[in-house]
């Protein structure tokens, strides 16, 4: 006899609904467990009762832990070009391209605007919306996109003004500032 994958026997439930606390070791339902996307059954392994003693006991070292935190980063130029450097970095491996850029060429190549759109960057992260880069957020701007990230290859322009140049050619660039022209012309007529 076959089985399809629908028609095998069930052998029990392995739905879990109970979990231990590693802190207090009571056995407790899993809705007594905040969410931990990166545990294997998406749960913390502490429950939100023993956690919210945890945080009450040691307020004042995290609140101290905290601002240590927001001190290191407080110079956001120098945190967003972190940024941007790891992110060109998992880009060039991901894609097999070549990287050299570092802090210091990165540092020397900091603008105030957008060559393209004429906007100041948004260096402090204000325009960030869920994790997203803003449309006046610095990026790194690949001027030739097979040459890959190397420092004779890239500048500093705004997520707009990458977005806007993408990976057209100088002539449809051209042909569509040509055909935008003529369309806000045509408009202006009626």
């Amino acid at each position: 006899m076959i089985f399809l994958p629908y028609d095998k026997p069930m052998i029990e439930n392995t739905l879990q609904v109970t979990k231990t606390c590693k802190t207090c070791g009571h056995l407790k339902p899993l809705a007594e467990f905040a969410q931990n996307l990166q545990a294997k059954d998406n749960r913390s392994n502490t429950c939100k009762e023993c956690r919210k003693i945890y945080y009450q006991r040691n307020r004042p070292a995290l609140l101290v832990r905290k601002k240590e935190y927001y001190k290191r980063t407080s110079n956001l130029t120098n945190y967003k070009l972190k940024s941007l450097l790891h992110a060109a970095k998992h880009r060039a491996d991901r894609d097999g391209l070549p990287f050299n850029l570092t802090m210091e060429w990165l540092e020397a190549m900091v603008i105030s605007h957008c060559p393209i759109t004429l906007e100041p960057l948004d260096w402090e992260g204000k325009q960030v919306v869920n994790g997203s880069a803003g449309p006046n957020s610095p990026s790194i701007d690949k001027i030739k996109p097979e040459l890959g990230y190397v420092q004779s290859n890239c500048a500093i322009i705004s997520h707009r003004g990458n977005t806007i140049k993408n990976n057209g050619t100088i002539d449809e660039h051209l042909r569509t500032a040509r055909y935008m022209a003529a369309q806000q012309l045509r408009d202006t007529e009626f």
